[in-house]
């Protein structure tokens, strides 16, 4: 609702995150929940690192983050980077449990993108996670949907944490040189 429509009123999401953090309301959300709430607040850029936090820890609990789907944990990190939510213990978790069972190369370009870009925001580096990433983005007609802002993001990300991956980066110079593919920039 508010954050689709930019409806940013202070005073209503300071209650709604008081309300939210009592007691222990954050045990009734689930996976969809706890991204939802994240990322309106990172969308409306309102800064309460103690709501971000208690997402984060209560995403971590058993069970929680394997229910997460792939854009709920790309939602998730990007509202935590976003607000500057460096949640180190989450971070760790969301890794292991994308490395794991080799989760994270189902990942669309977007998603991906907001994957590593939140990574290299926040300062994390995580070779073991950044390696699947990359696996994944070399793979054949990966980037065949996929907006100019999609290479872009993970291009940074890598140089951001100072990981290289030629293949990857000559990967993501031949799709972004290819003609027409700029043209995506500004399309939805």
């Amino acid at each position: 609702g508010l954050a689709k429509c930019g409806a940013r009123n202070l005073r209503l999401m300071t209650a709604i995150s008081s309300e939210i953090q009592s007691d222990d309301f954050l045990t009734i959300f689930n996976s969809q929940d706890l991204s939802n709430v994240a990322w309106a607040y990172a969308t409306l850029q309102i800064d309460d690192k103690p709501l971000l936090n208690a997402i984060a820890t209560q995403a971590m609990q058993p069970l929680y983050l394997a229910a997460f789907t792939e854009a709920e944990i790309s939602s998730t990190l990007w509202a935590l980077a976003t607000l500057g939510v460096r949640h180190v213990e989450f971070m760790q978790a969301v890794s292991r449990q994308l490395t794991a069972d080799r989760f994270i190369t189902s990942f669309r370009p977007h998603n991906l993108g907001n994957v590593g870009w939140a990574f290299a925001t926040l300062g994390i580096r995580d070779r073991t996670l950044m390696a699947m990433v990359a696996e994944r983005a070399r793979h054949a007609g990966y980037f065949d949907r996929s907006k100019p802002s999609d290479i872009a993001r993970l291009a940074w990300a890598f140089a951001e944490m100072g990981i290289t991956d030629n293949a990857l980066m000559a990967t993501l110079a031949r799709k972004g040189t290819e003609p027409g593919f700029m043209d995506r920039a500004n399309t939805k």
